[in-house]
């Protein structure tokens, strides 16, 4: 099944930068995360989660949407533009959930092009940054949470009162 470019751009946004940087996932916030999660109750309640419903909702107002939401969708905008093309390219006929795409796209790492390539290893880069500045956290705080799927990024957002100075920054970089 063929999905639409705009569901298979917040797919490839998500997949390729939030759950790489261990993002927090909200309910019904289609994976722009935590930062959006208020943003969503606010000001689209009732928009149904899918298809890029709730994205395109939030652009809609993109003039009452908080700093920290609008940060995270120009990352997805970033995403979009680095490697919409190779995603498509290489990846269309994933069924878009649970990081297919973003597994589709690293296994064609070698075929992508520079632009995503370039934006892929500052994704990776930035992660390293982020687990390296938290890793004393994620051991105090998390240390039932299996790794894998943003779970340690979650809980480090649901701890963030509490986080390192260090670590809250690079979180929130």
């Amino acid at each position: 099944m063929r999905h639409s470019p705009s569901t298979r751009f917040l797919v490839v946004a998500t997949a390729l930068f939030a759950a790489p940087l261990a993002a927090q996932t909200a309910p019904g916030a289609e994976n722009l995360g935590k930062p959006c999660a208020d943003d969503v109750t606010r000001l689209c309640p009732g928009v149904k989660p899918g298809g890029g419903r709730i994205a395109r909702c939030l652009q809609g107002k993109a003039d009452q949407v908080s700093p920290a939401c609008k940060a995270r969708m120009e990352q997805a905008k970033e995403i979009h533009d680095a490697c919409m093309a190779d995603a498509e390219k290489f990846c269309s006929e994933i069924p878009p959930g649970r990081g297919r795409v973003a597994v589709c796209v690293q296994q064609h790492e070698a075929e992508l092009s520079q632009t995503c390539r370039t934006y892929l290893q500052k994704v990776r880069a930035r992660f390293k940054e982020v687990k390296e500045a938290c890793r004393s956290d994620a051991g105090k705080f998390c240390t039932n949470v299996p790794p894998g799927r943003g779970r340690v990024g979650v809980c480090l957002h649901e701890h963030e009162a509490d986080l390192s100075d260090a670590c809250r920054a690079s979180l929130t970089k």
